[in-house]
């Protein structure tokens, strides 16, 4: 006869072996009893084993759903657990219409990617995520594939000043949740960084933490160190140890060709200070050069434009900041300048750097400068600002700002002071800012999150720092290397539905051609010292300086339109109070 045999996980094994003289009858008879407690068995077990905890995560395994009609199995969405397939706790309470039995199928666990006529499917809402790749249903990941990483694990290091970040907790839950990792998790694992304007030696102790306490895969962000980071991140690739910076002054001062000499290690969400520089100066060659200077005040404004650059010299071991390529293209086509190099001291809010700019400024105004740019630290270029405002006849040339040293962002802005902060435009690295409840990075940590508080600022570096790692991870495949990362990141296309255009004038991303930085393309800004902010809440914010100033914001030439090598017109959009900007 046959016999059941009951397994430690509670499958079960039918093993029958024909006996002579046994009528057919009598062998079916028993097959069917073996088949019904094979079923009972499996009843009862399935009642009392839970699921594993890996099942979020691991693509082979299946959950029992239901055919519910589209929308109706989640408050987020569309499709099977909702906004991406995460963990069902973290997710609304959703009711619904119970579903007949016969509906009931099993299915393999599904991520929700999101689809747009004409365009590619995305892995999320976010219109800078990365195309949507199949679910995988793999059973072996191939376990320790680098350094940092482990079957189960990646884990990234996060230098942090005083505290940790409480954001990066909850987009933690929502990269782990809405992208494929390929039965693994990311783990942010935070460490206390050297303080902002450090040494060198410092930065490369920062490294050796990354590397030798935390036991990093990948590095994210690095704080302000005057566009300096560049001397960490160098550090982190002689270790083996992939950096995506993000960082909150803007791109550091490395180059593509910086980024390619530490290939495959080195990632950033910014155009580096190279191809800002080269689209400044199609700016300038285009539209700016042999033209009266218009958006400036005072005698300035009736000269013809000639060009003054501001240059931060202090390097700190990081690449040096010379001014090329905008110096060289911009003087083929007869832009003239004045150039100066400082060696700027520890900076200070309230304008201390003035006195390092003092004798820069005095000697342009002199020399009939009407345009002027600083590869420097907001505050320097505030300070700069502030020694035109002391001249004697005030001084009121234009200011051409962009990202390195975070000078194109609300936040910071309005310590430019007044007759200076009406002749302020330039190119702008960020998205063009949406009210909060648009915002991807809102959005993101409201998924994961609802009782999240707002931030002072409507931007998050730190939701960017992870989207670049999160979209290696996902199209590195399950054999994760920093070499695979590379590989899947410069092979893919990114969706970027619409970008550049109405009605969200995202930036167009990816990393085609080899290129190591996210973003490529820009908007043209001027600033409006009456305009509101959506990206800065000057109320929330901690810092009595800011909040007194209340206000300010940048808008948008054509309402953004971003543009990039190439493709910057003869002519210069209308800006100033001209025409609307959001």
């Amino acid at each position: 006869m046959a016999e059941v045999t009951k397994g430690p996980n509670a499958t079960e094994a039918v093993v029958g072996a024909k006996r002579e003289g046994r009528s057919p009858a009598f062998v079916y008879s028993a097959l069917a009893t073996a088949v019904v407690v094979l079923i009972a068995a499996l009843t009862i077990t399935a009642s009392q084993t839970p699921p594993p905890a890996i099942a979020e995560l691991a693509p082979a395994a299946v959950q029992q759903i239901t055919n519910a009609p589209p929308g109706q199995t989640s408050s987020a969405g569309e499709g099977e657990g909702g906004a991406g397939g995460g963990d069902l706790a973290s997710l609304p309470t959703t009711t619904t219409t119970p579903t007949p039995a016969a509906e009931i199928r099993q299915a393999p666990r599904t991520r929700k990617c999101i689809t747009e006529p004409g365009f590619a499917p995305r892995q999320t809402e976010d219109p800078q995520s990365p195309p949507c790749v199949p679910l995988w249903e793999g059973t072996n990941n191939g376990g320790a594939t680098s350094k940092g990483v482990t079957r189960d694990e990646i884990t990234v290091a996060v230098p942090f000043f005083g505290e940790p970040n409480r954001n990066y907790a909850g987009l933690e839950a929502y990269f782990n949740k809405r992208y494929e990792f390929y039965g693994r998790k990311i783990r942010l694992v935070g460490f206390k960084q050297a303080p902002a304007y450090t040494t060198g030696d410092k930065m490369e102790g920062d490294a050796v933490k990354a590397d030798e306490e935390v036991k990093a895969f990948a590095a994210v962000g690095y704080g302000l160190q005057r566009g300096q980071e560049g001397v960490y991140f160098n550090a982190l690739a002689r270790r083996g140890i992939v950096s995506v910076a993000a960082s909150f002054g803007g791109p550091p001062s490395s180059t593509e060709a910086d980024f390619a000499k530490n290939a495959p290690y080195q990632w950033n969400y910014y155009a580096p200070i190279d191809l800002v520089e080269r689209n400044m100066a199609e700016v300038i060659c285009n539209q700016l050069v042999g033209k009266p200077a218009a958006f400036a005040g005072g005698a300035e404004a009736a000269k013809q434009r000639r060009f003054g650059l501001i240059i931060d010299a202090a390097v700190n071991g990081a690449p040096p900041i010379t001014g090329e390529p905008l110096l060289s293209i911009t003087k083929r086509c007869g832009a003239l300048w004045d150039v100066n190099r400082i060696a700027f001291r520890a900076p200070d809010i309230q304008f201390a750097a003035a006195e390092d700019t003092k004798n820069a400024v005095t000697q342009m105004q002199g020399s009939g400068v009407t345009t002027i740019v600083c590869l420097c630290q907001f505050n320097y270029i505030a300070g700069a600002m502030q020694s035109a405002n002391s001249a004697s006849p005030p001084y009121q040339p234009e200011w051409f700002v962009q990202n390195f040293g975070v000078q194109d962002h609300d936040q910071f802005a309005p310590t430019y002071p007044g007759l200076q902060s009406d002749h302020v435009f330039g190119l702008r690295t960020y998205n063009k800012a949406l009210p909060r409840a648009e915002s991807p990075h809102w959005m993101a940590k409201k998924e994961v999150d609802p009782t999240d508080p707002p931030n002072i600022q409507n931007y998050d570096n730190n939701y960017w720092n992870l989207l670049v790692l999160s979209s290696g991870i996902q199209l590195a495949g399950p054999n994760l290397t920093p070499k695979t990362f590379e590989q899947g990141l410069q092979r893919a296309k990114f969706p970027n539905p619409n970008c550049g255009k109405a009605p969200v004038y995202q930036a167009c991303v990816g990393f085609e051609g080899g290129t190591h930085t996210m973003i490529k393309d820009f908007s043209m800004v001027w600033w409006d010292p009456n305009g509101r902010s959506l990206e800065h809440d000057y109320t929330l914010n901690s810092n009595a300086y800011f909040a007194a100033k209340g206000q300010g914001a940048y808008c948008y030439a054509e309402l953004g339109t971003r543009r990039g090598l190439g493709r910057w017109p003869d002519k210069t959009p209308p800006m100033f109070g001209t025409t609307a900007c959001r």
